[in-house]
């Protein structure tokens, strides 16, 4: 999911369309997506045990962190990864504008990822 807009959306398809390792890494992610089945009660576990969480104390990580996340990623809220950066002593961070879930892989701004 994503925050942009529909031309936005048809322009990173197109992008991703003119790039065959692109094309082929989304490919294969939906390919281990698929039957659905098959992932049904871990996701399901996933959610319920997700909505228990309340606190996430990533202020105790102690070792080095890049925090990479896309600035629309409707999936993630950015301000998940605006946390973790500020939170973890020493963190970096990597924003990718205009970045969606996906933005490591199929961004226009991937390669300087």
């Amino acid at each position: 999911m994503t925050s942009l807009s529909k031309e936005k959306v048809m322009a990173r398809i197109d992008h991703i369309m003119t790039d065959e390792r692109k094309v082929d890494y989304v490919l294969k992610l939906f390919h281990t997506m698929y039957p659905y089945s098959q992932r049904k009660e871990g996701t399901e576990n996933d959610l319920q045990n997700y909505s228990r969480i309340t606190a996430r104390p990533v202020d105790r990580i102690t070792v080095p962190a890049l925090i990479i996340h896309g600035t629309v990623d409707a999936d993630v809220d950015f301000g998940d990864g605006l946390y973790a950066a500020g939170a973890i002593k020493g963190a970096e961070h990597f924003w990718v504008e205009k970045g969606t879930h996906l933005c490591f892989w199929v961004s226009p701004e991937a390669e300087e990822a």
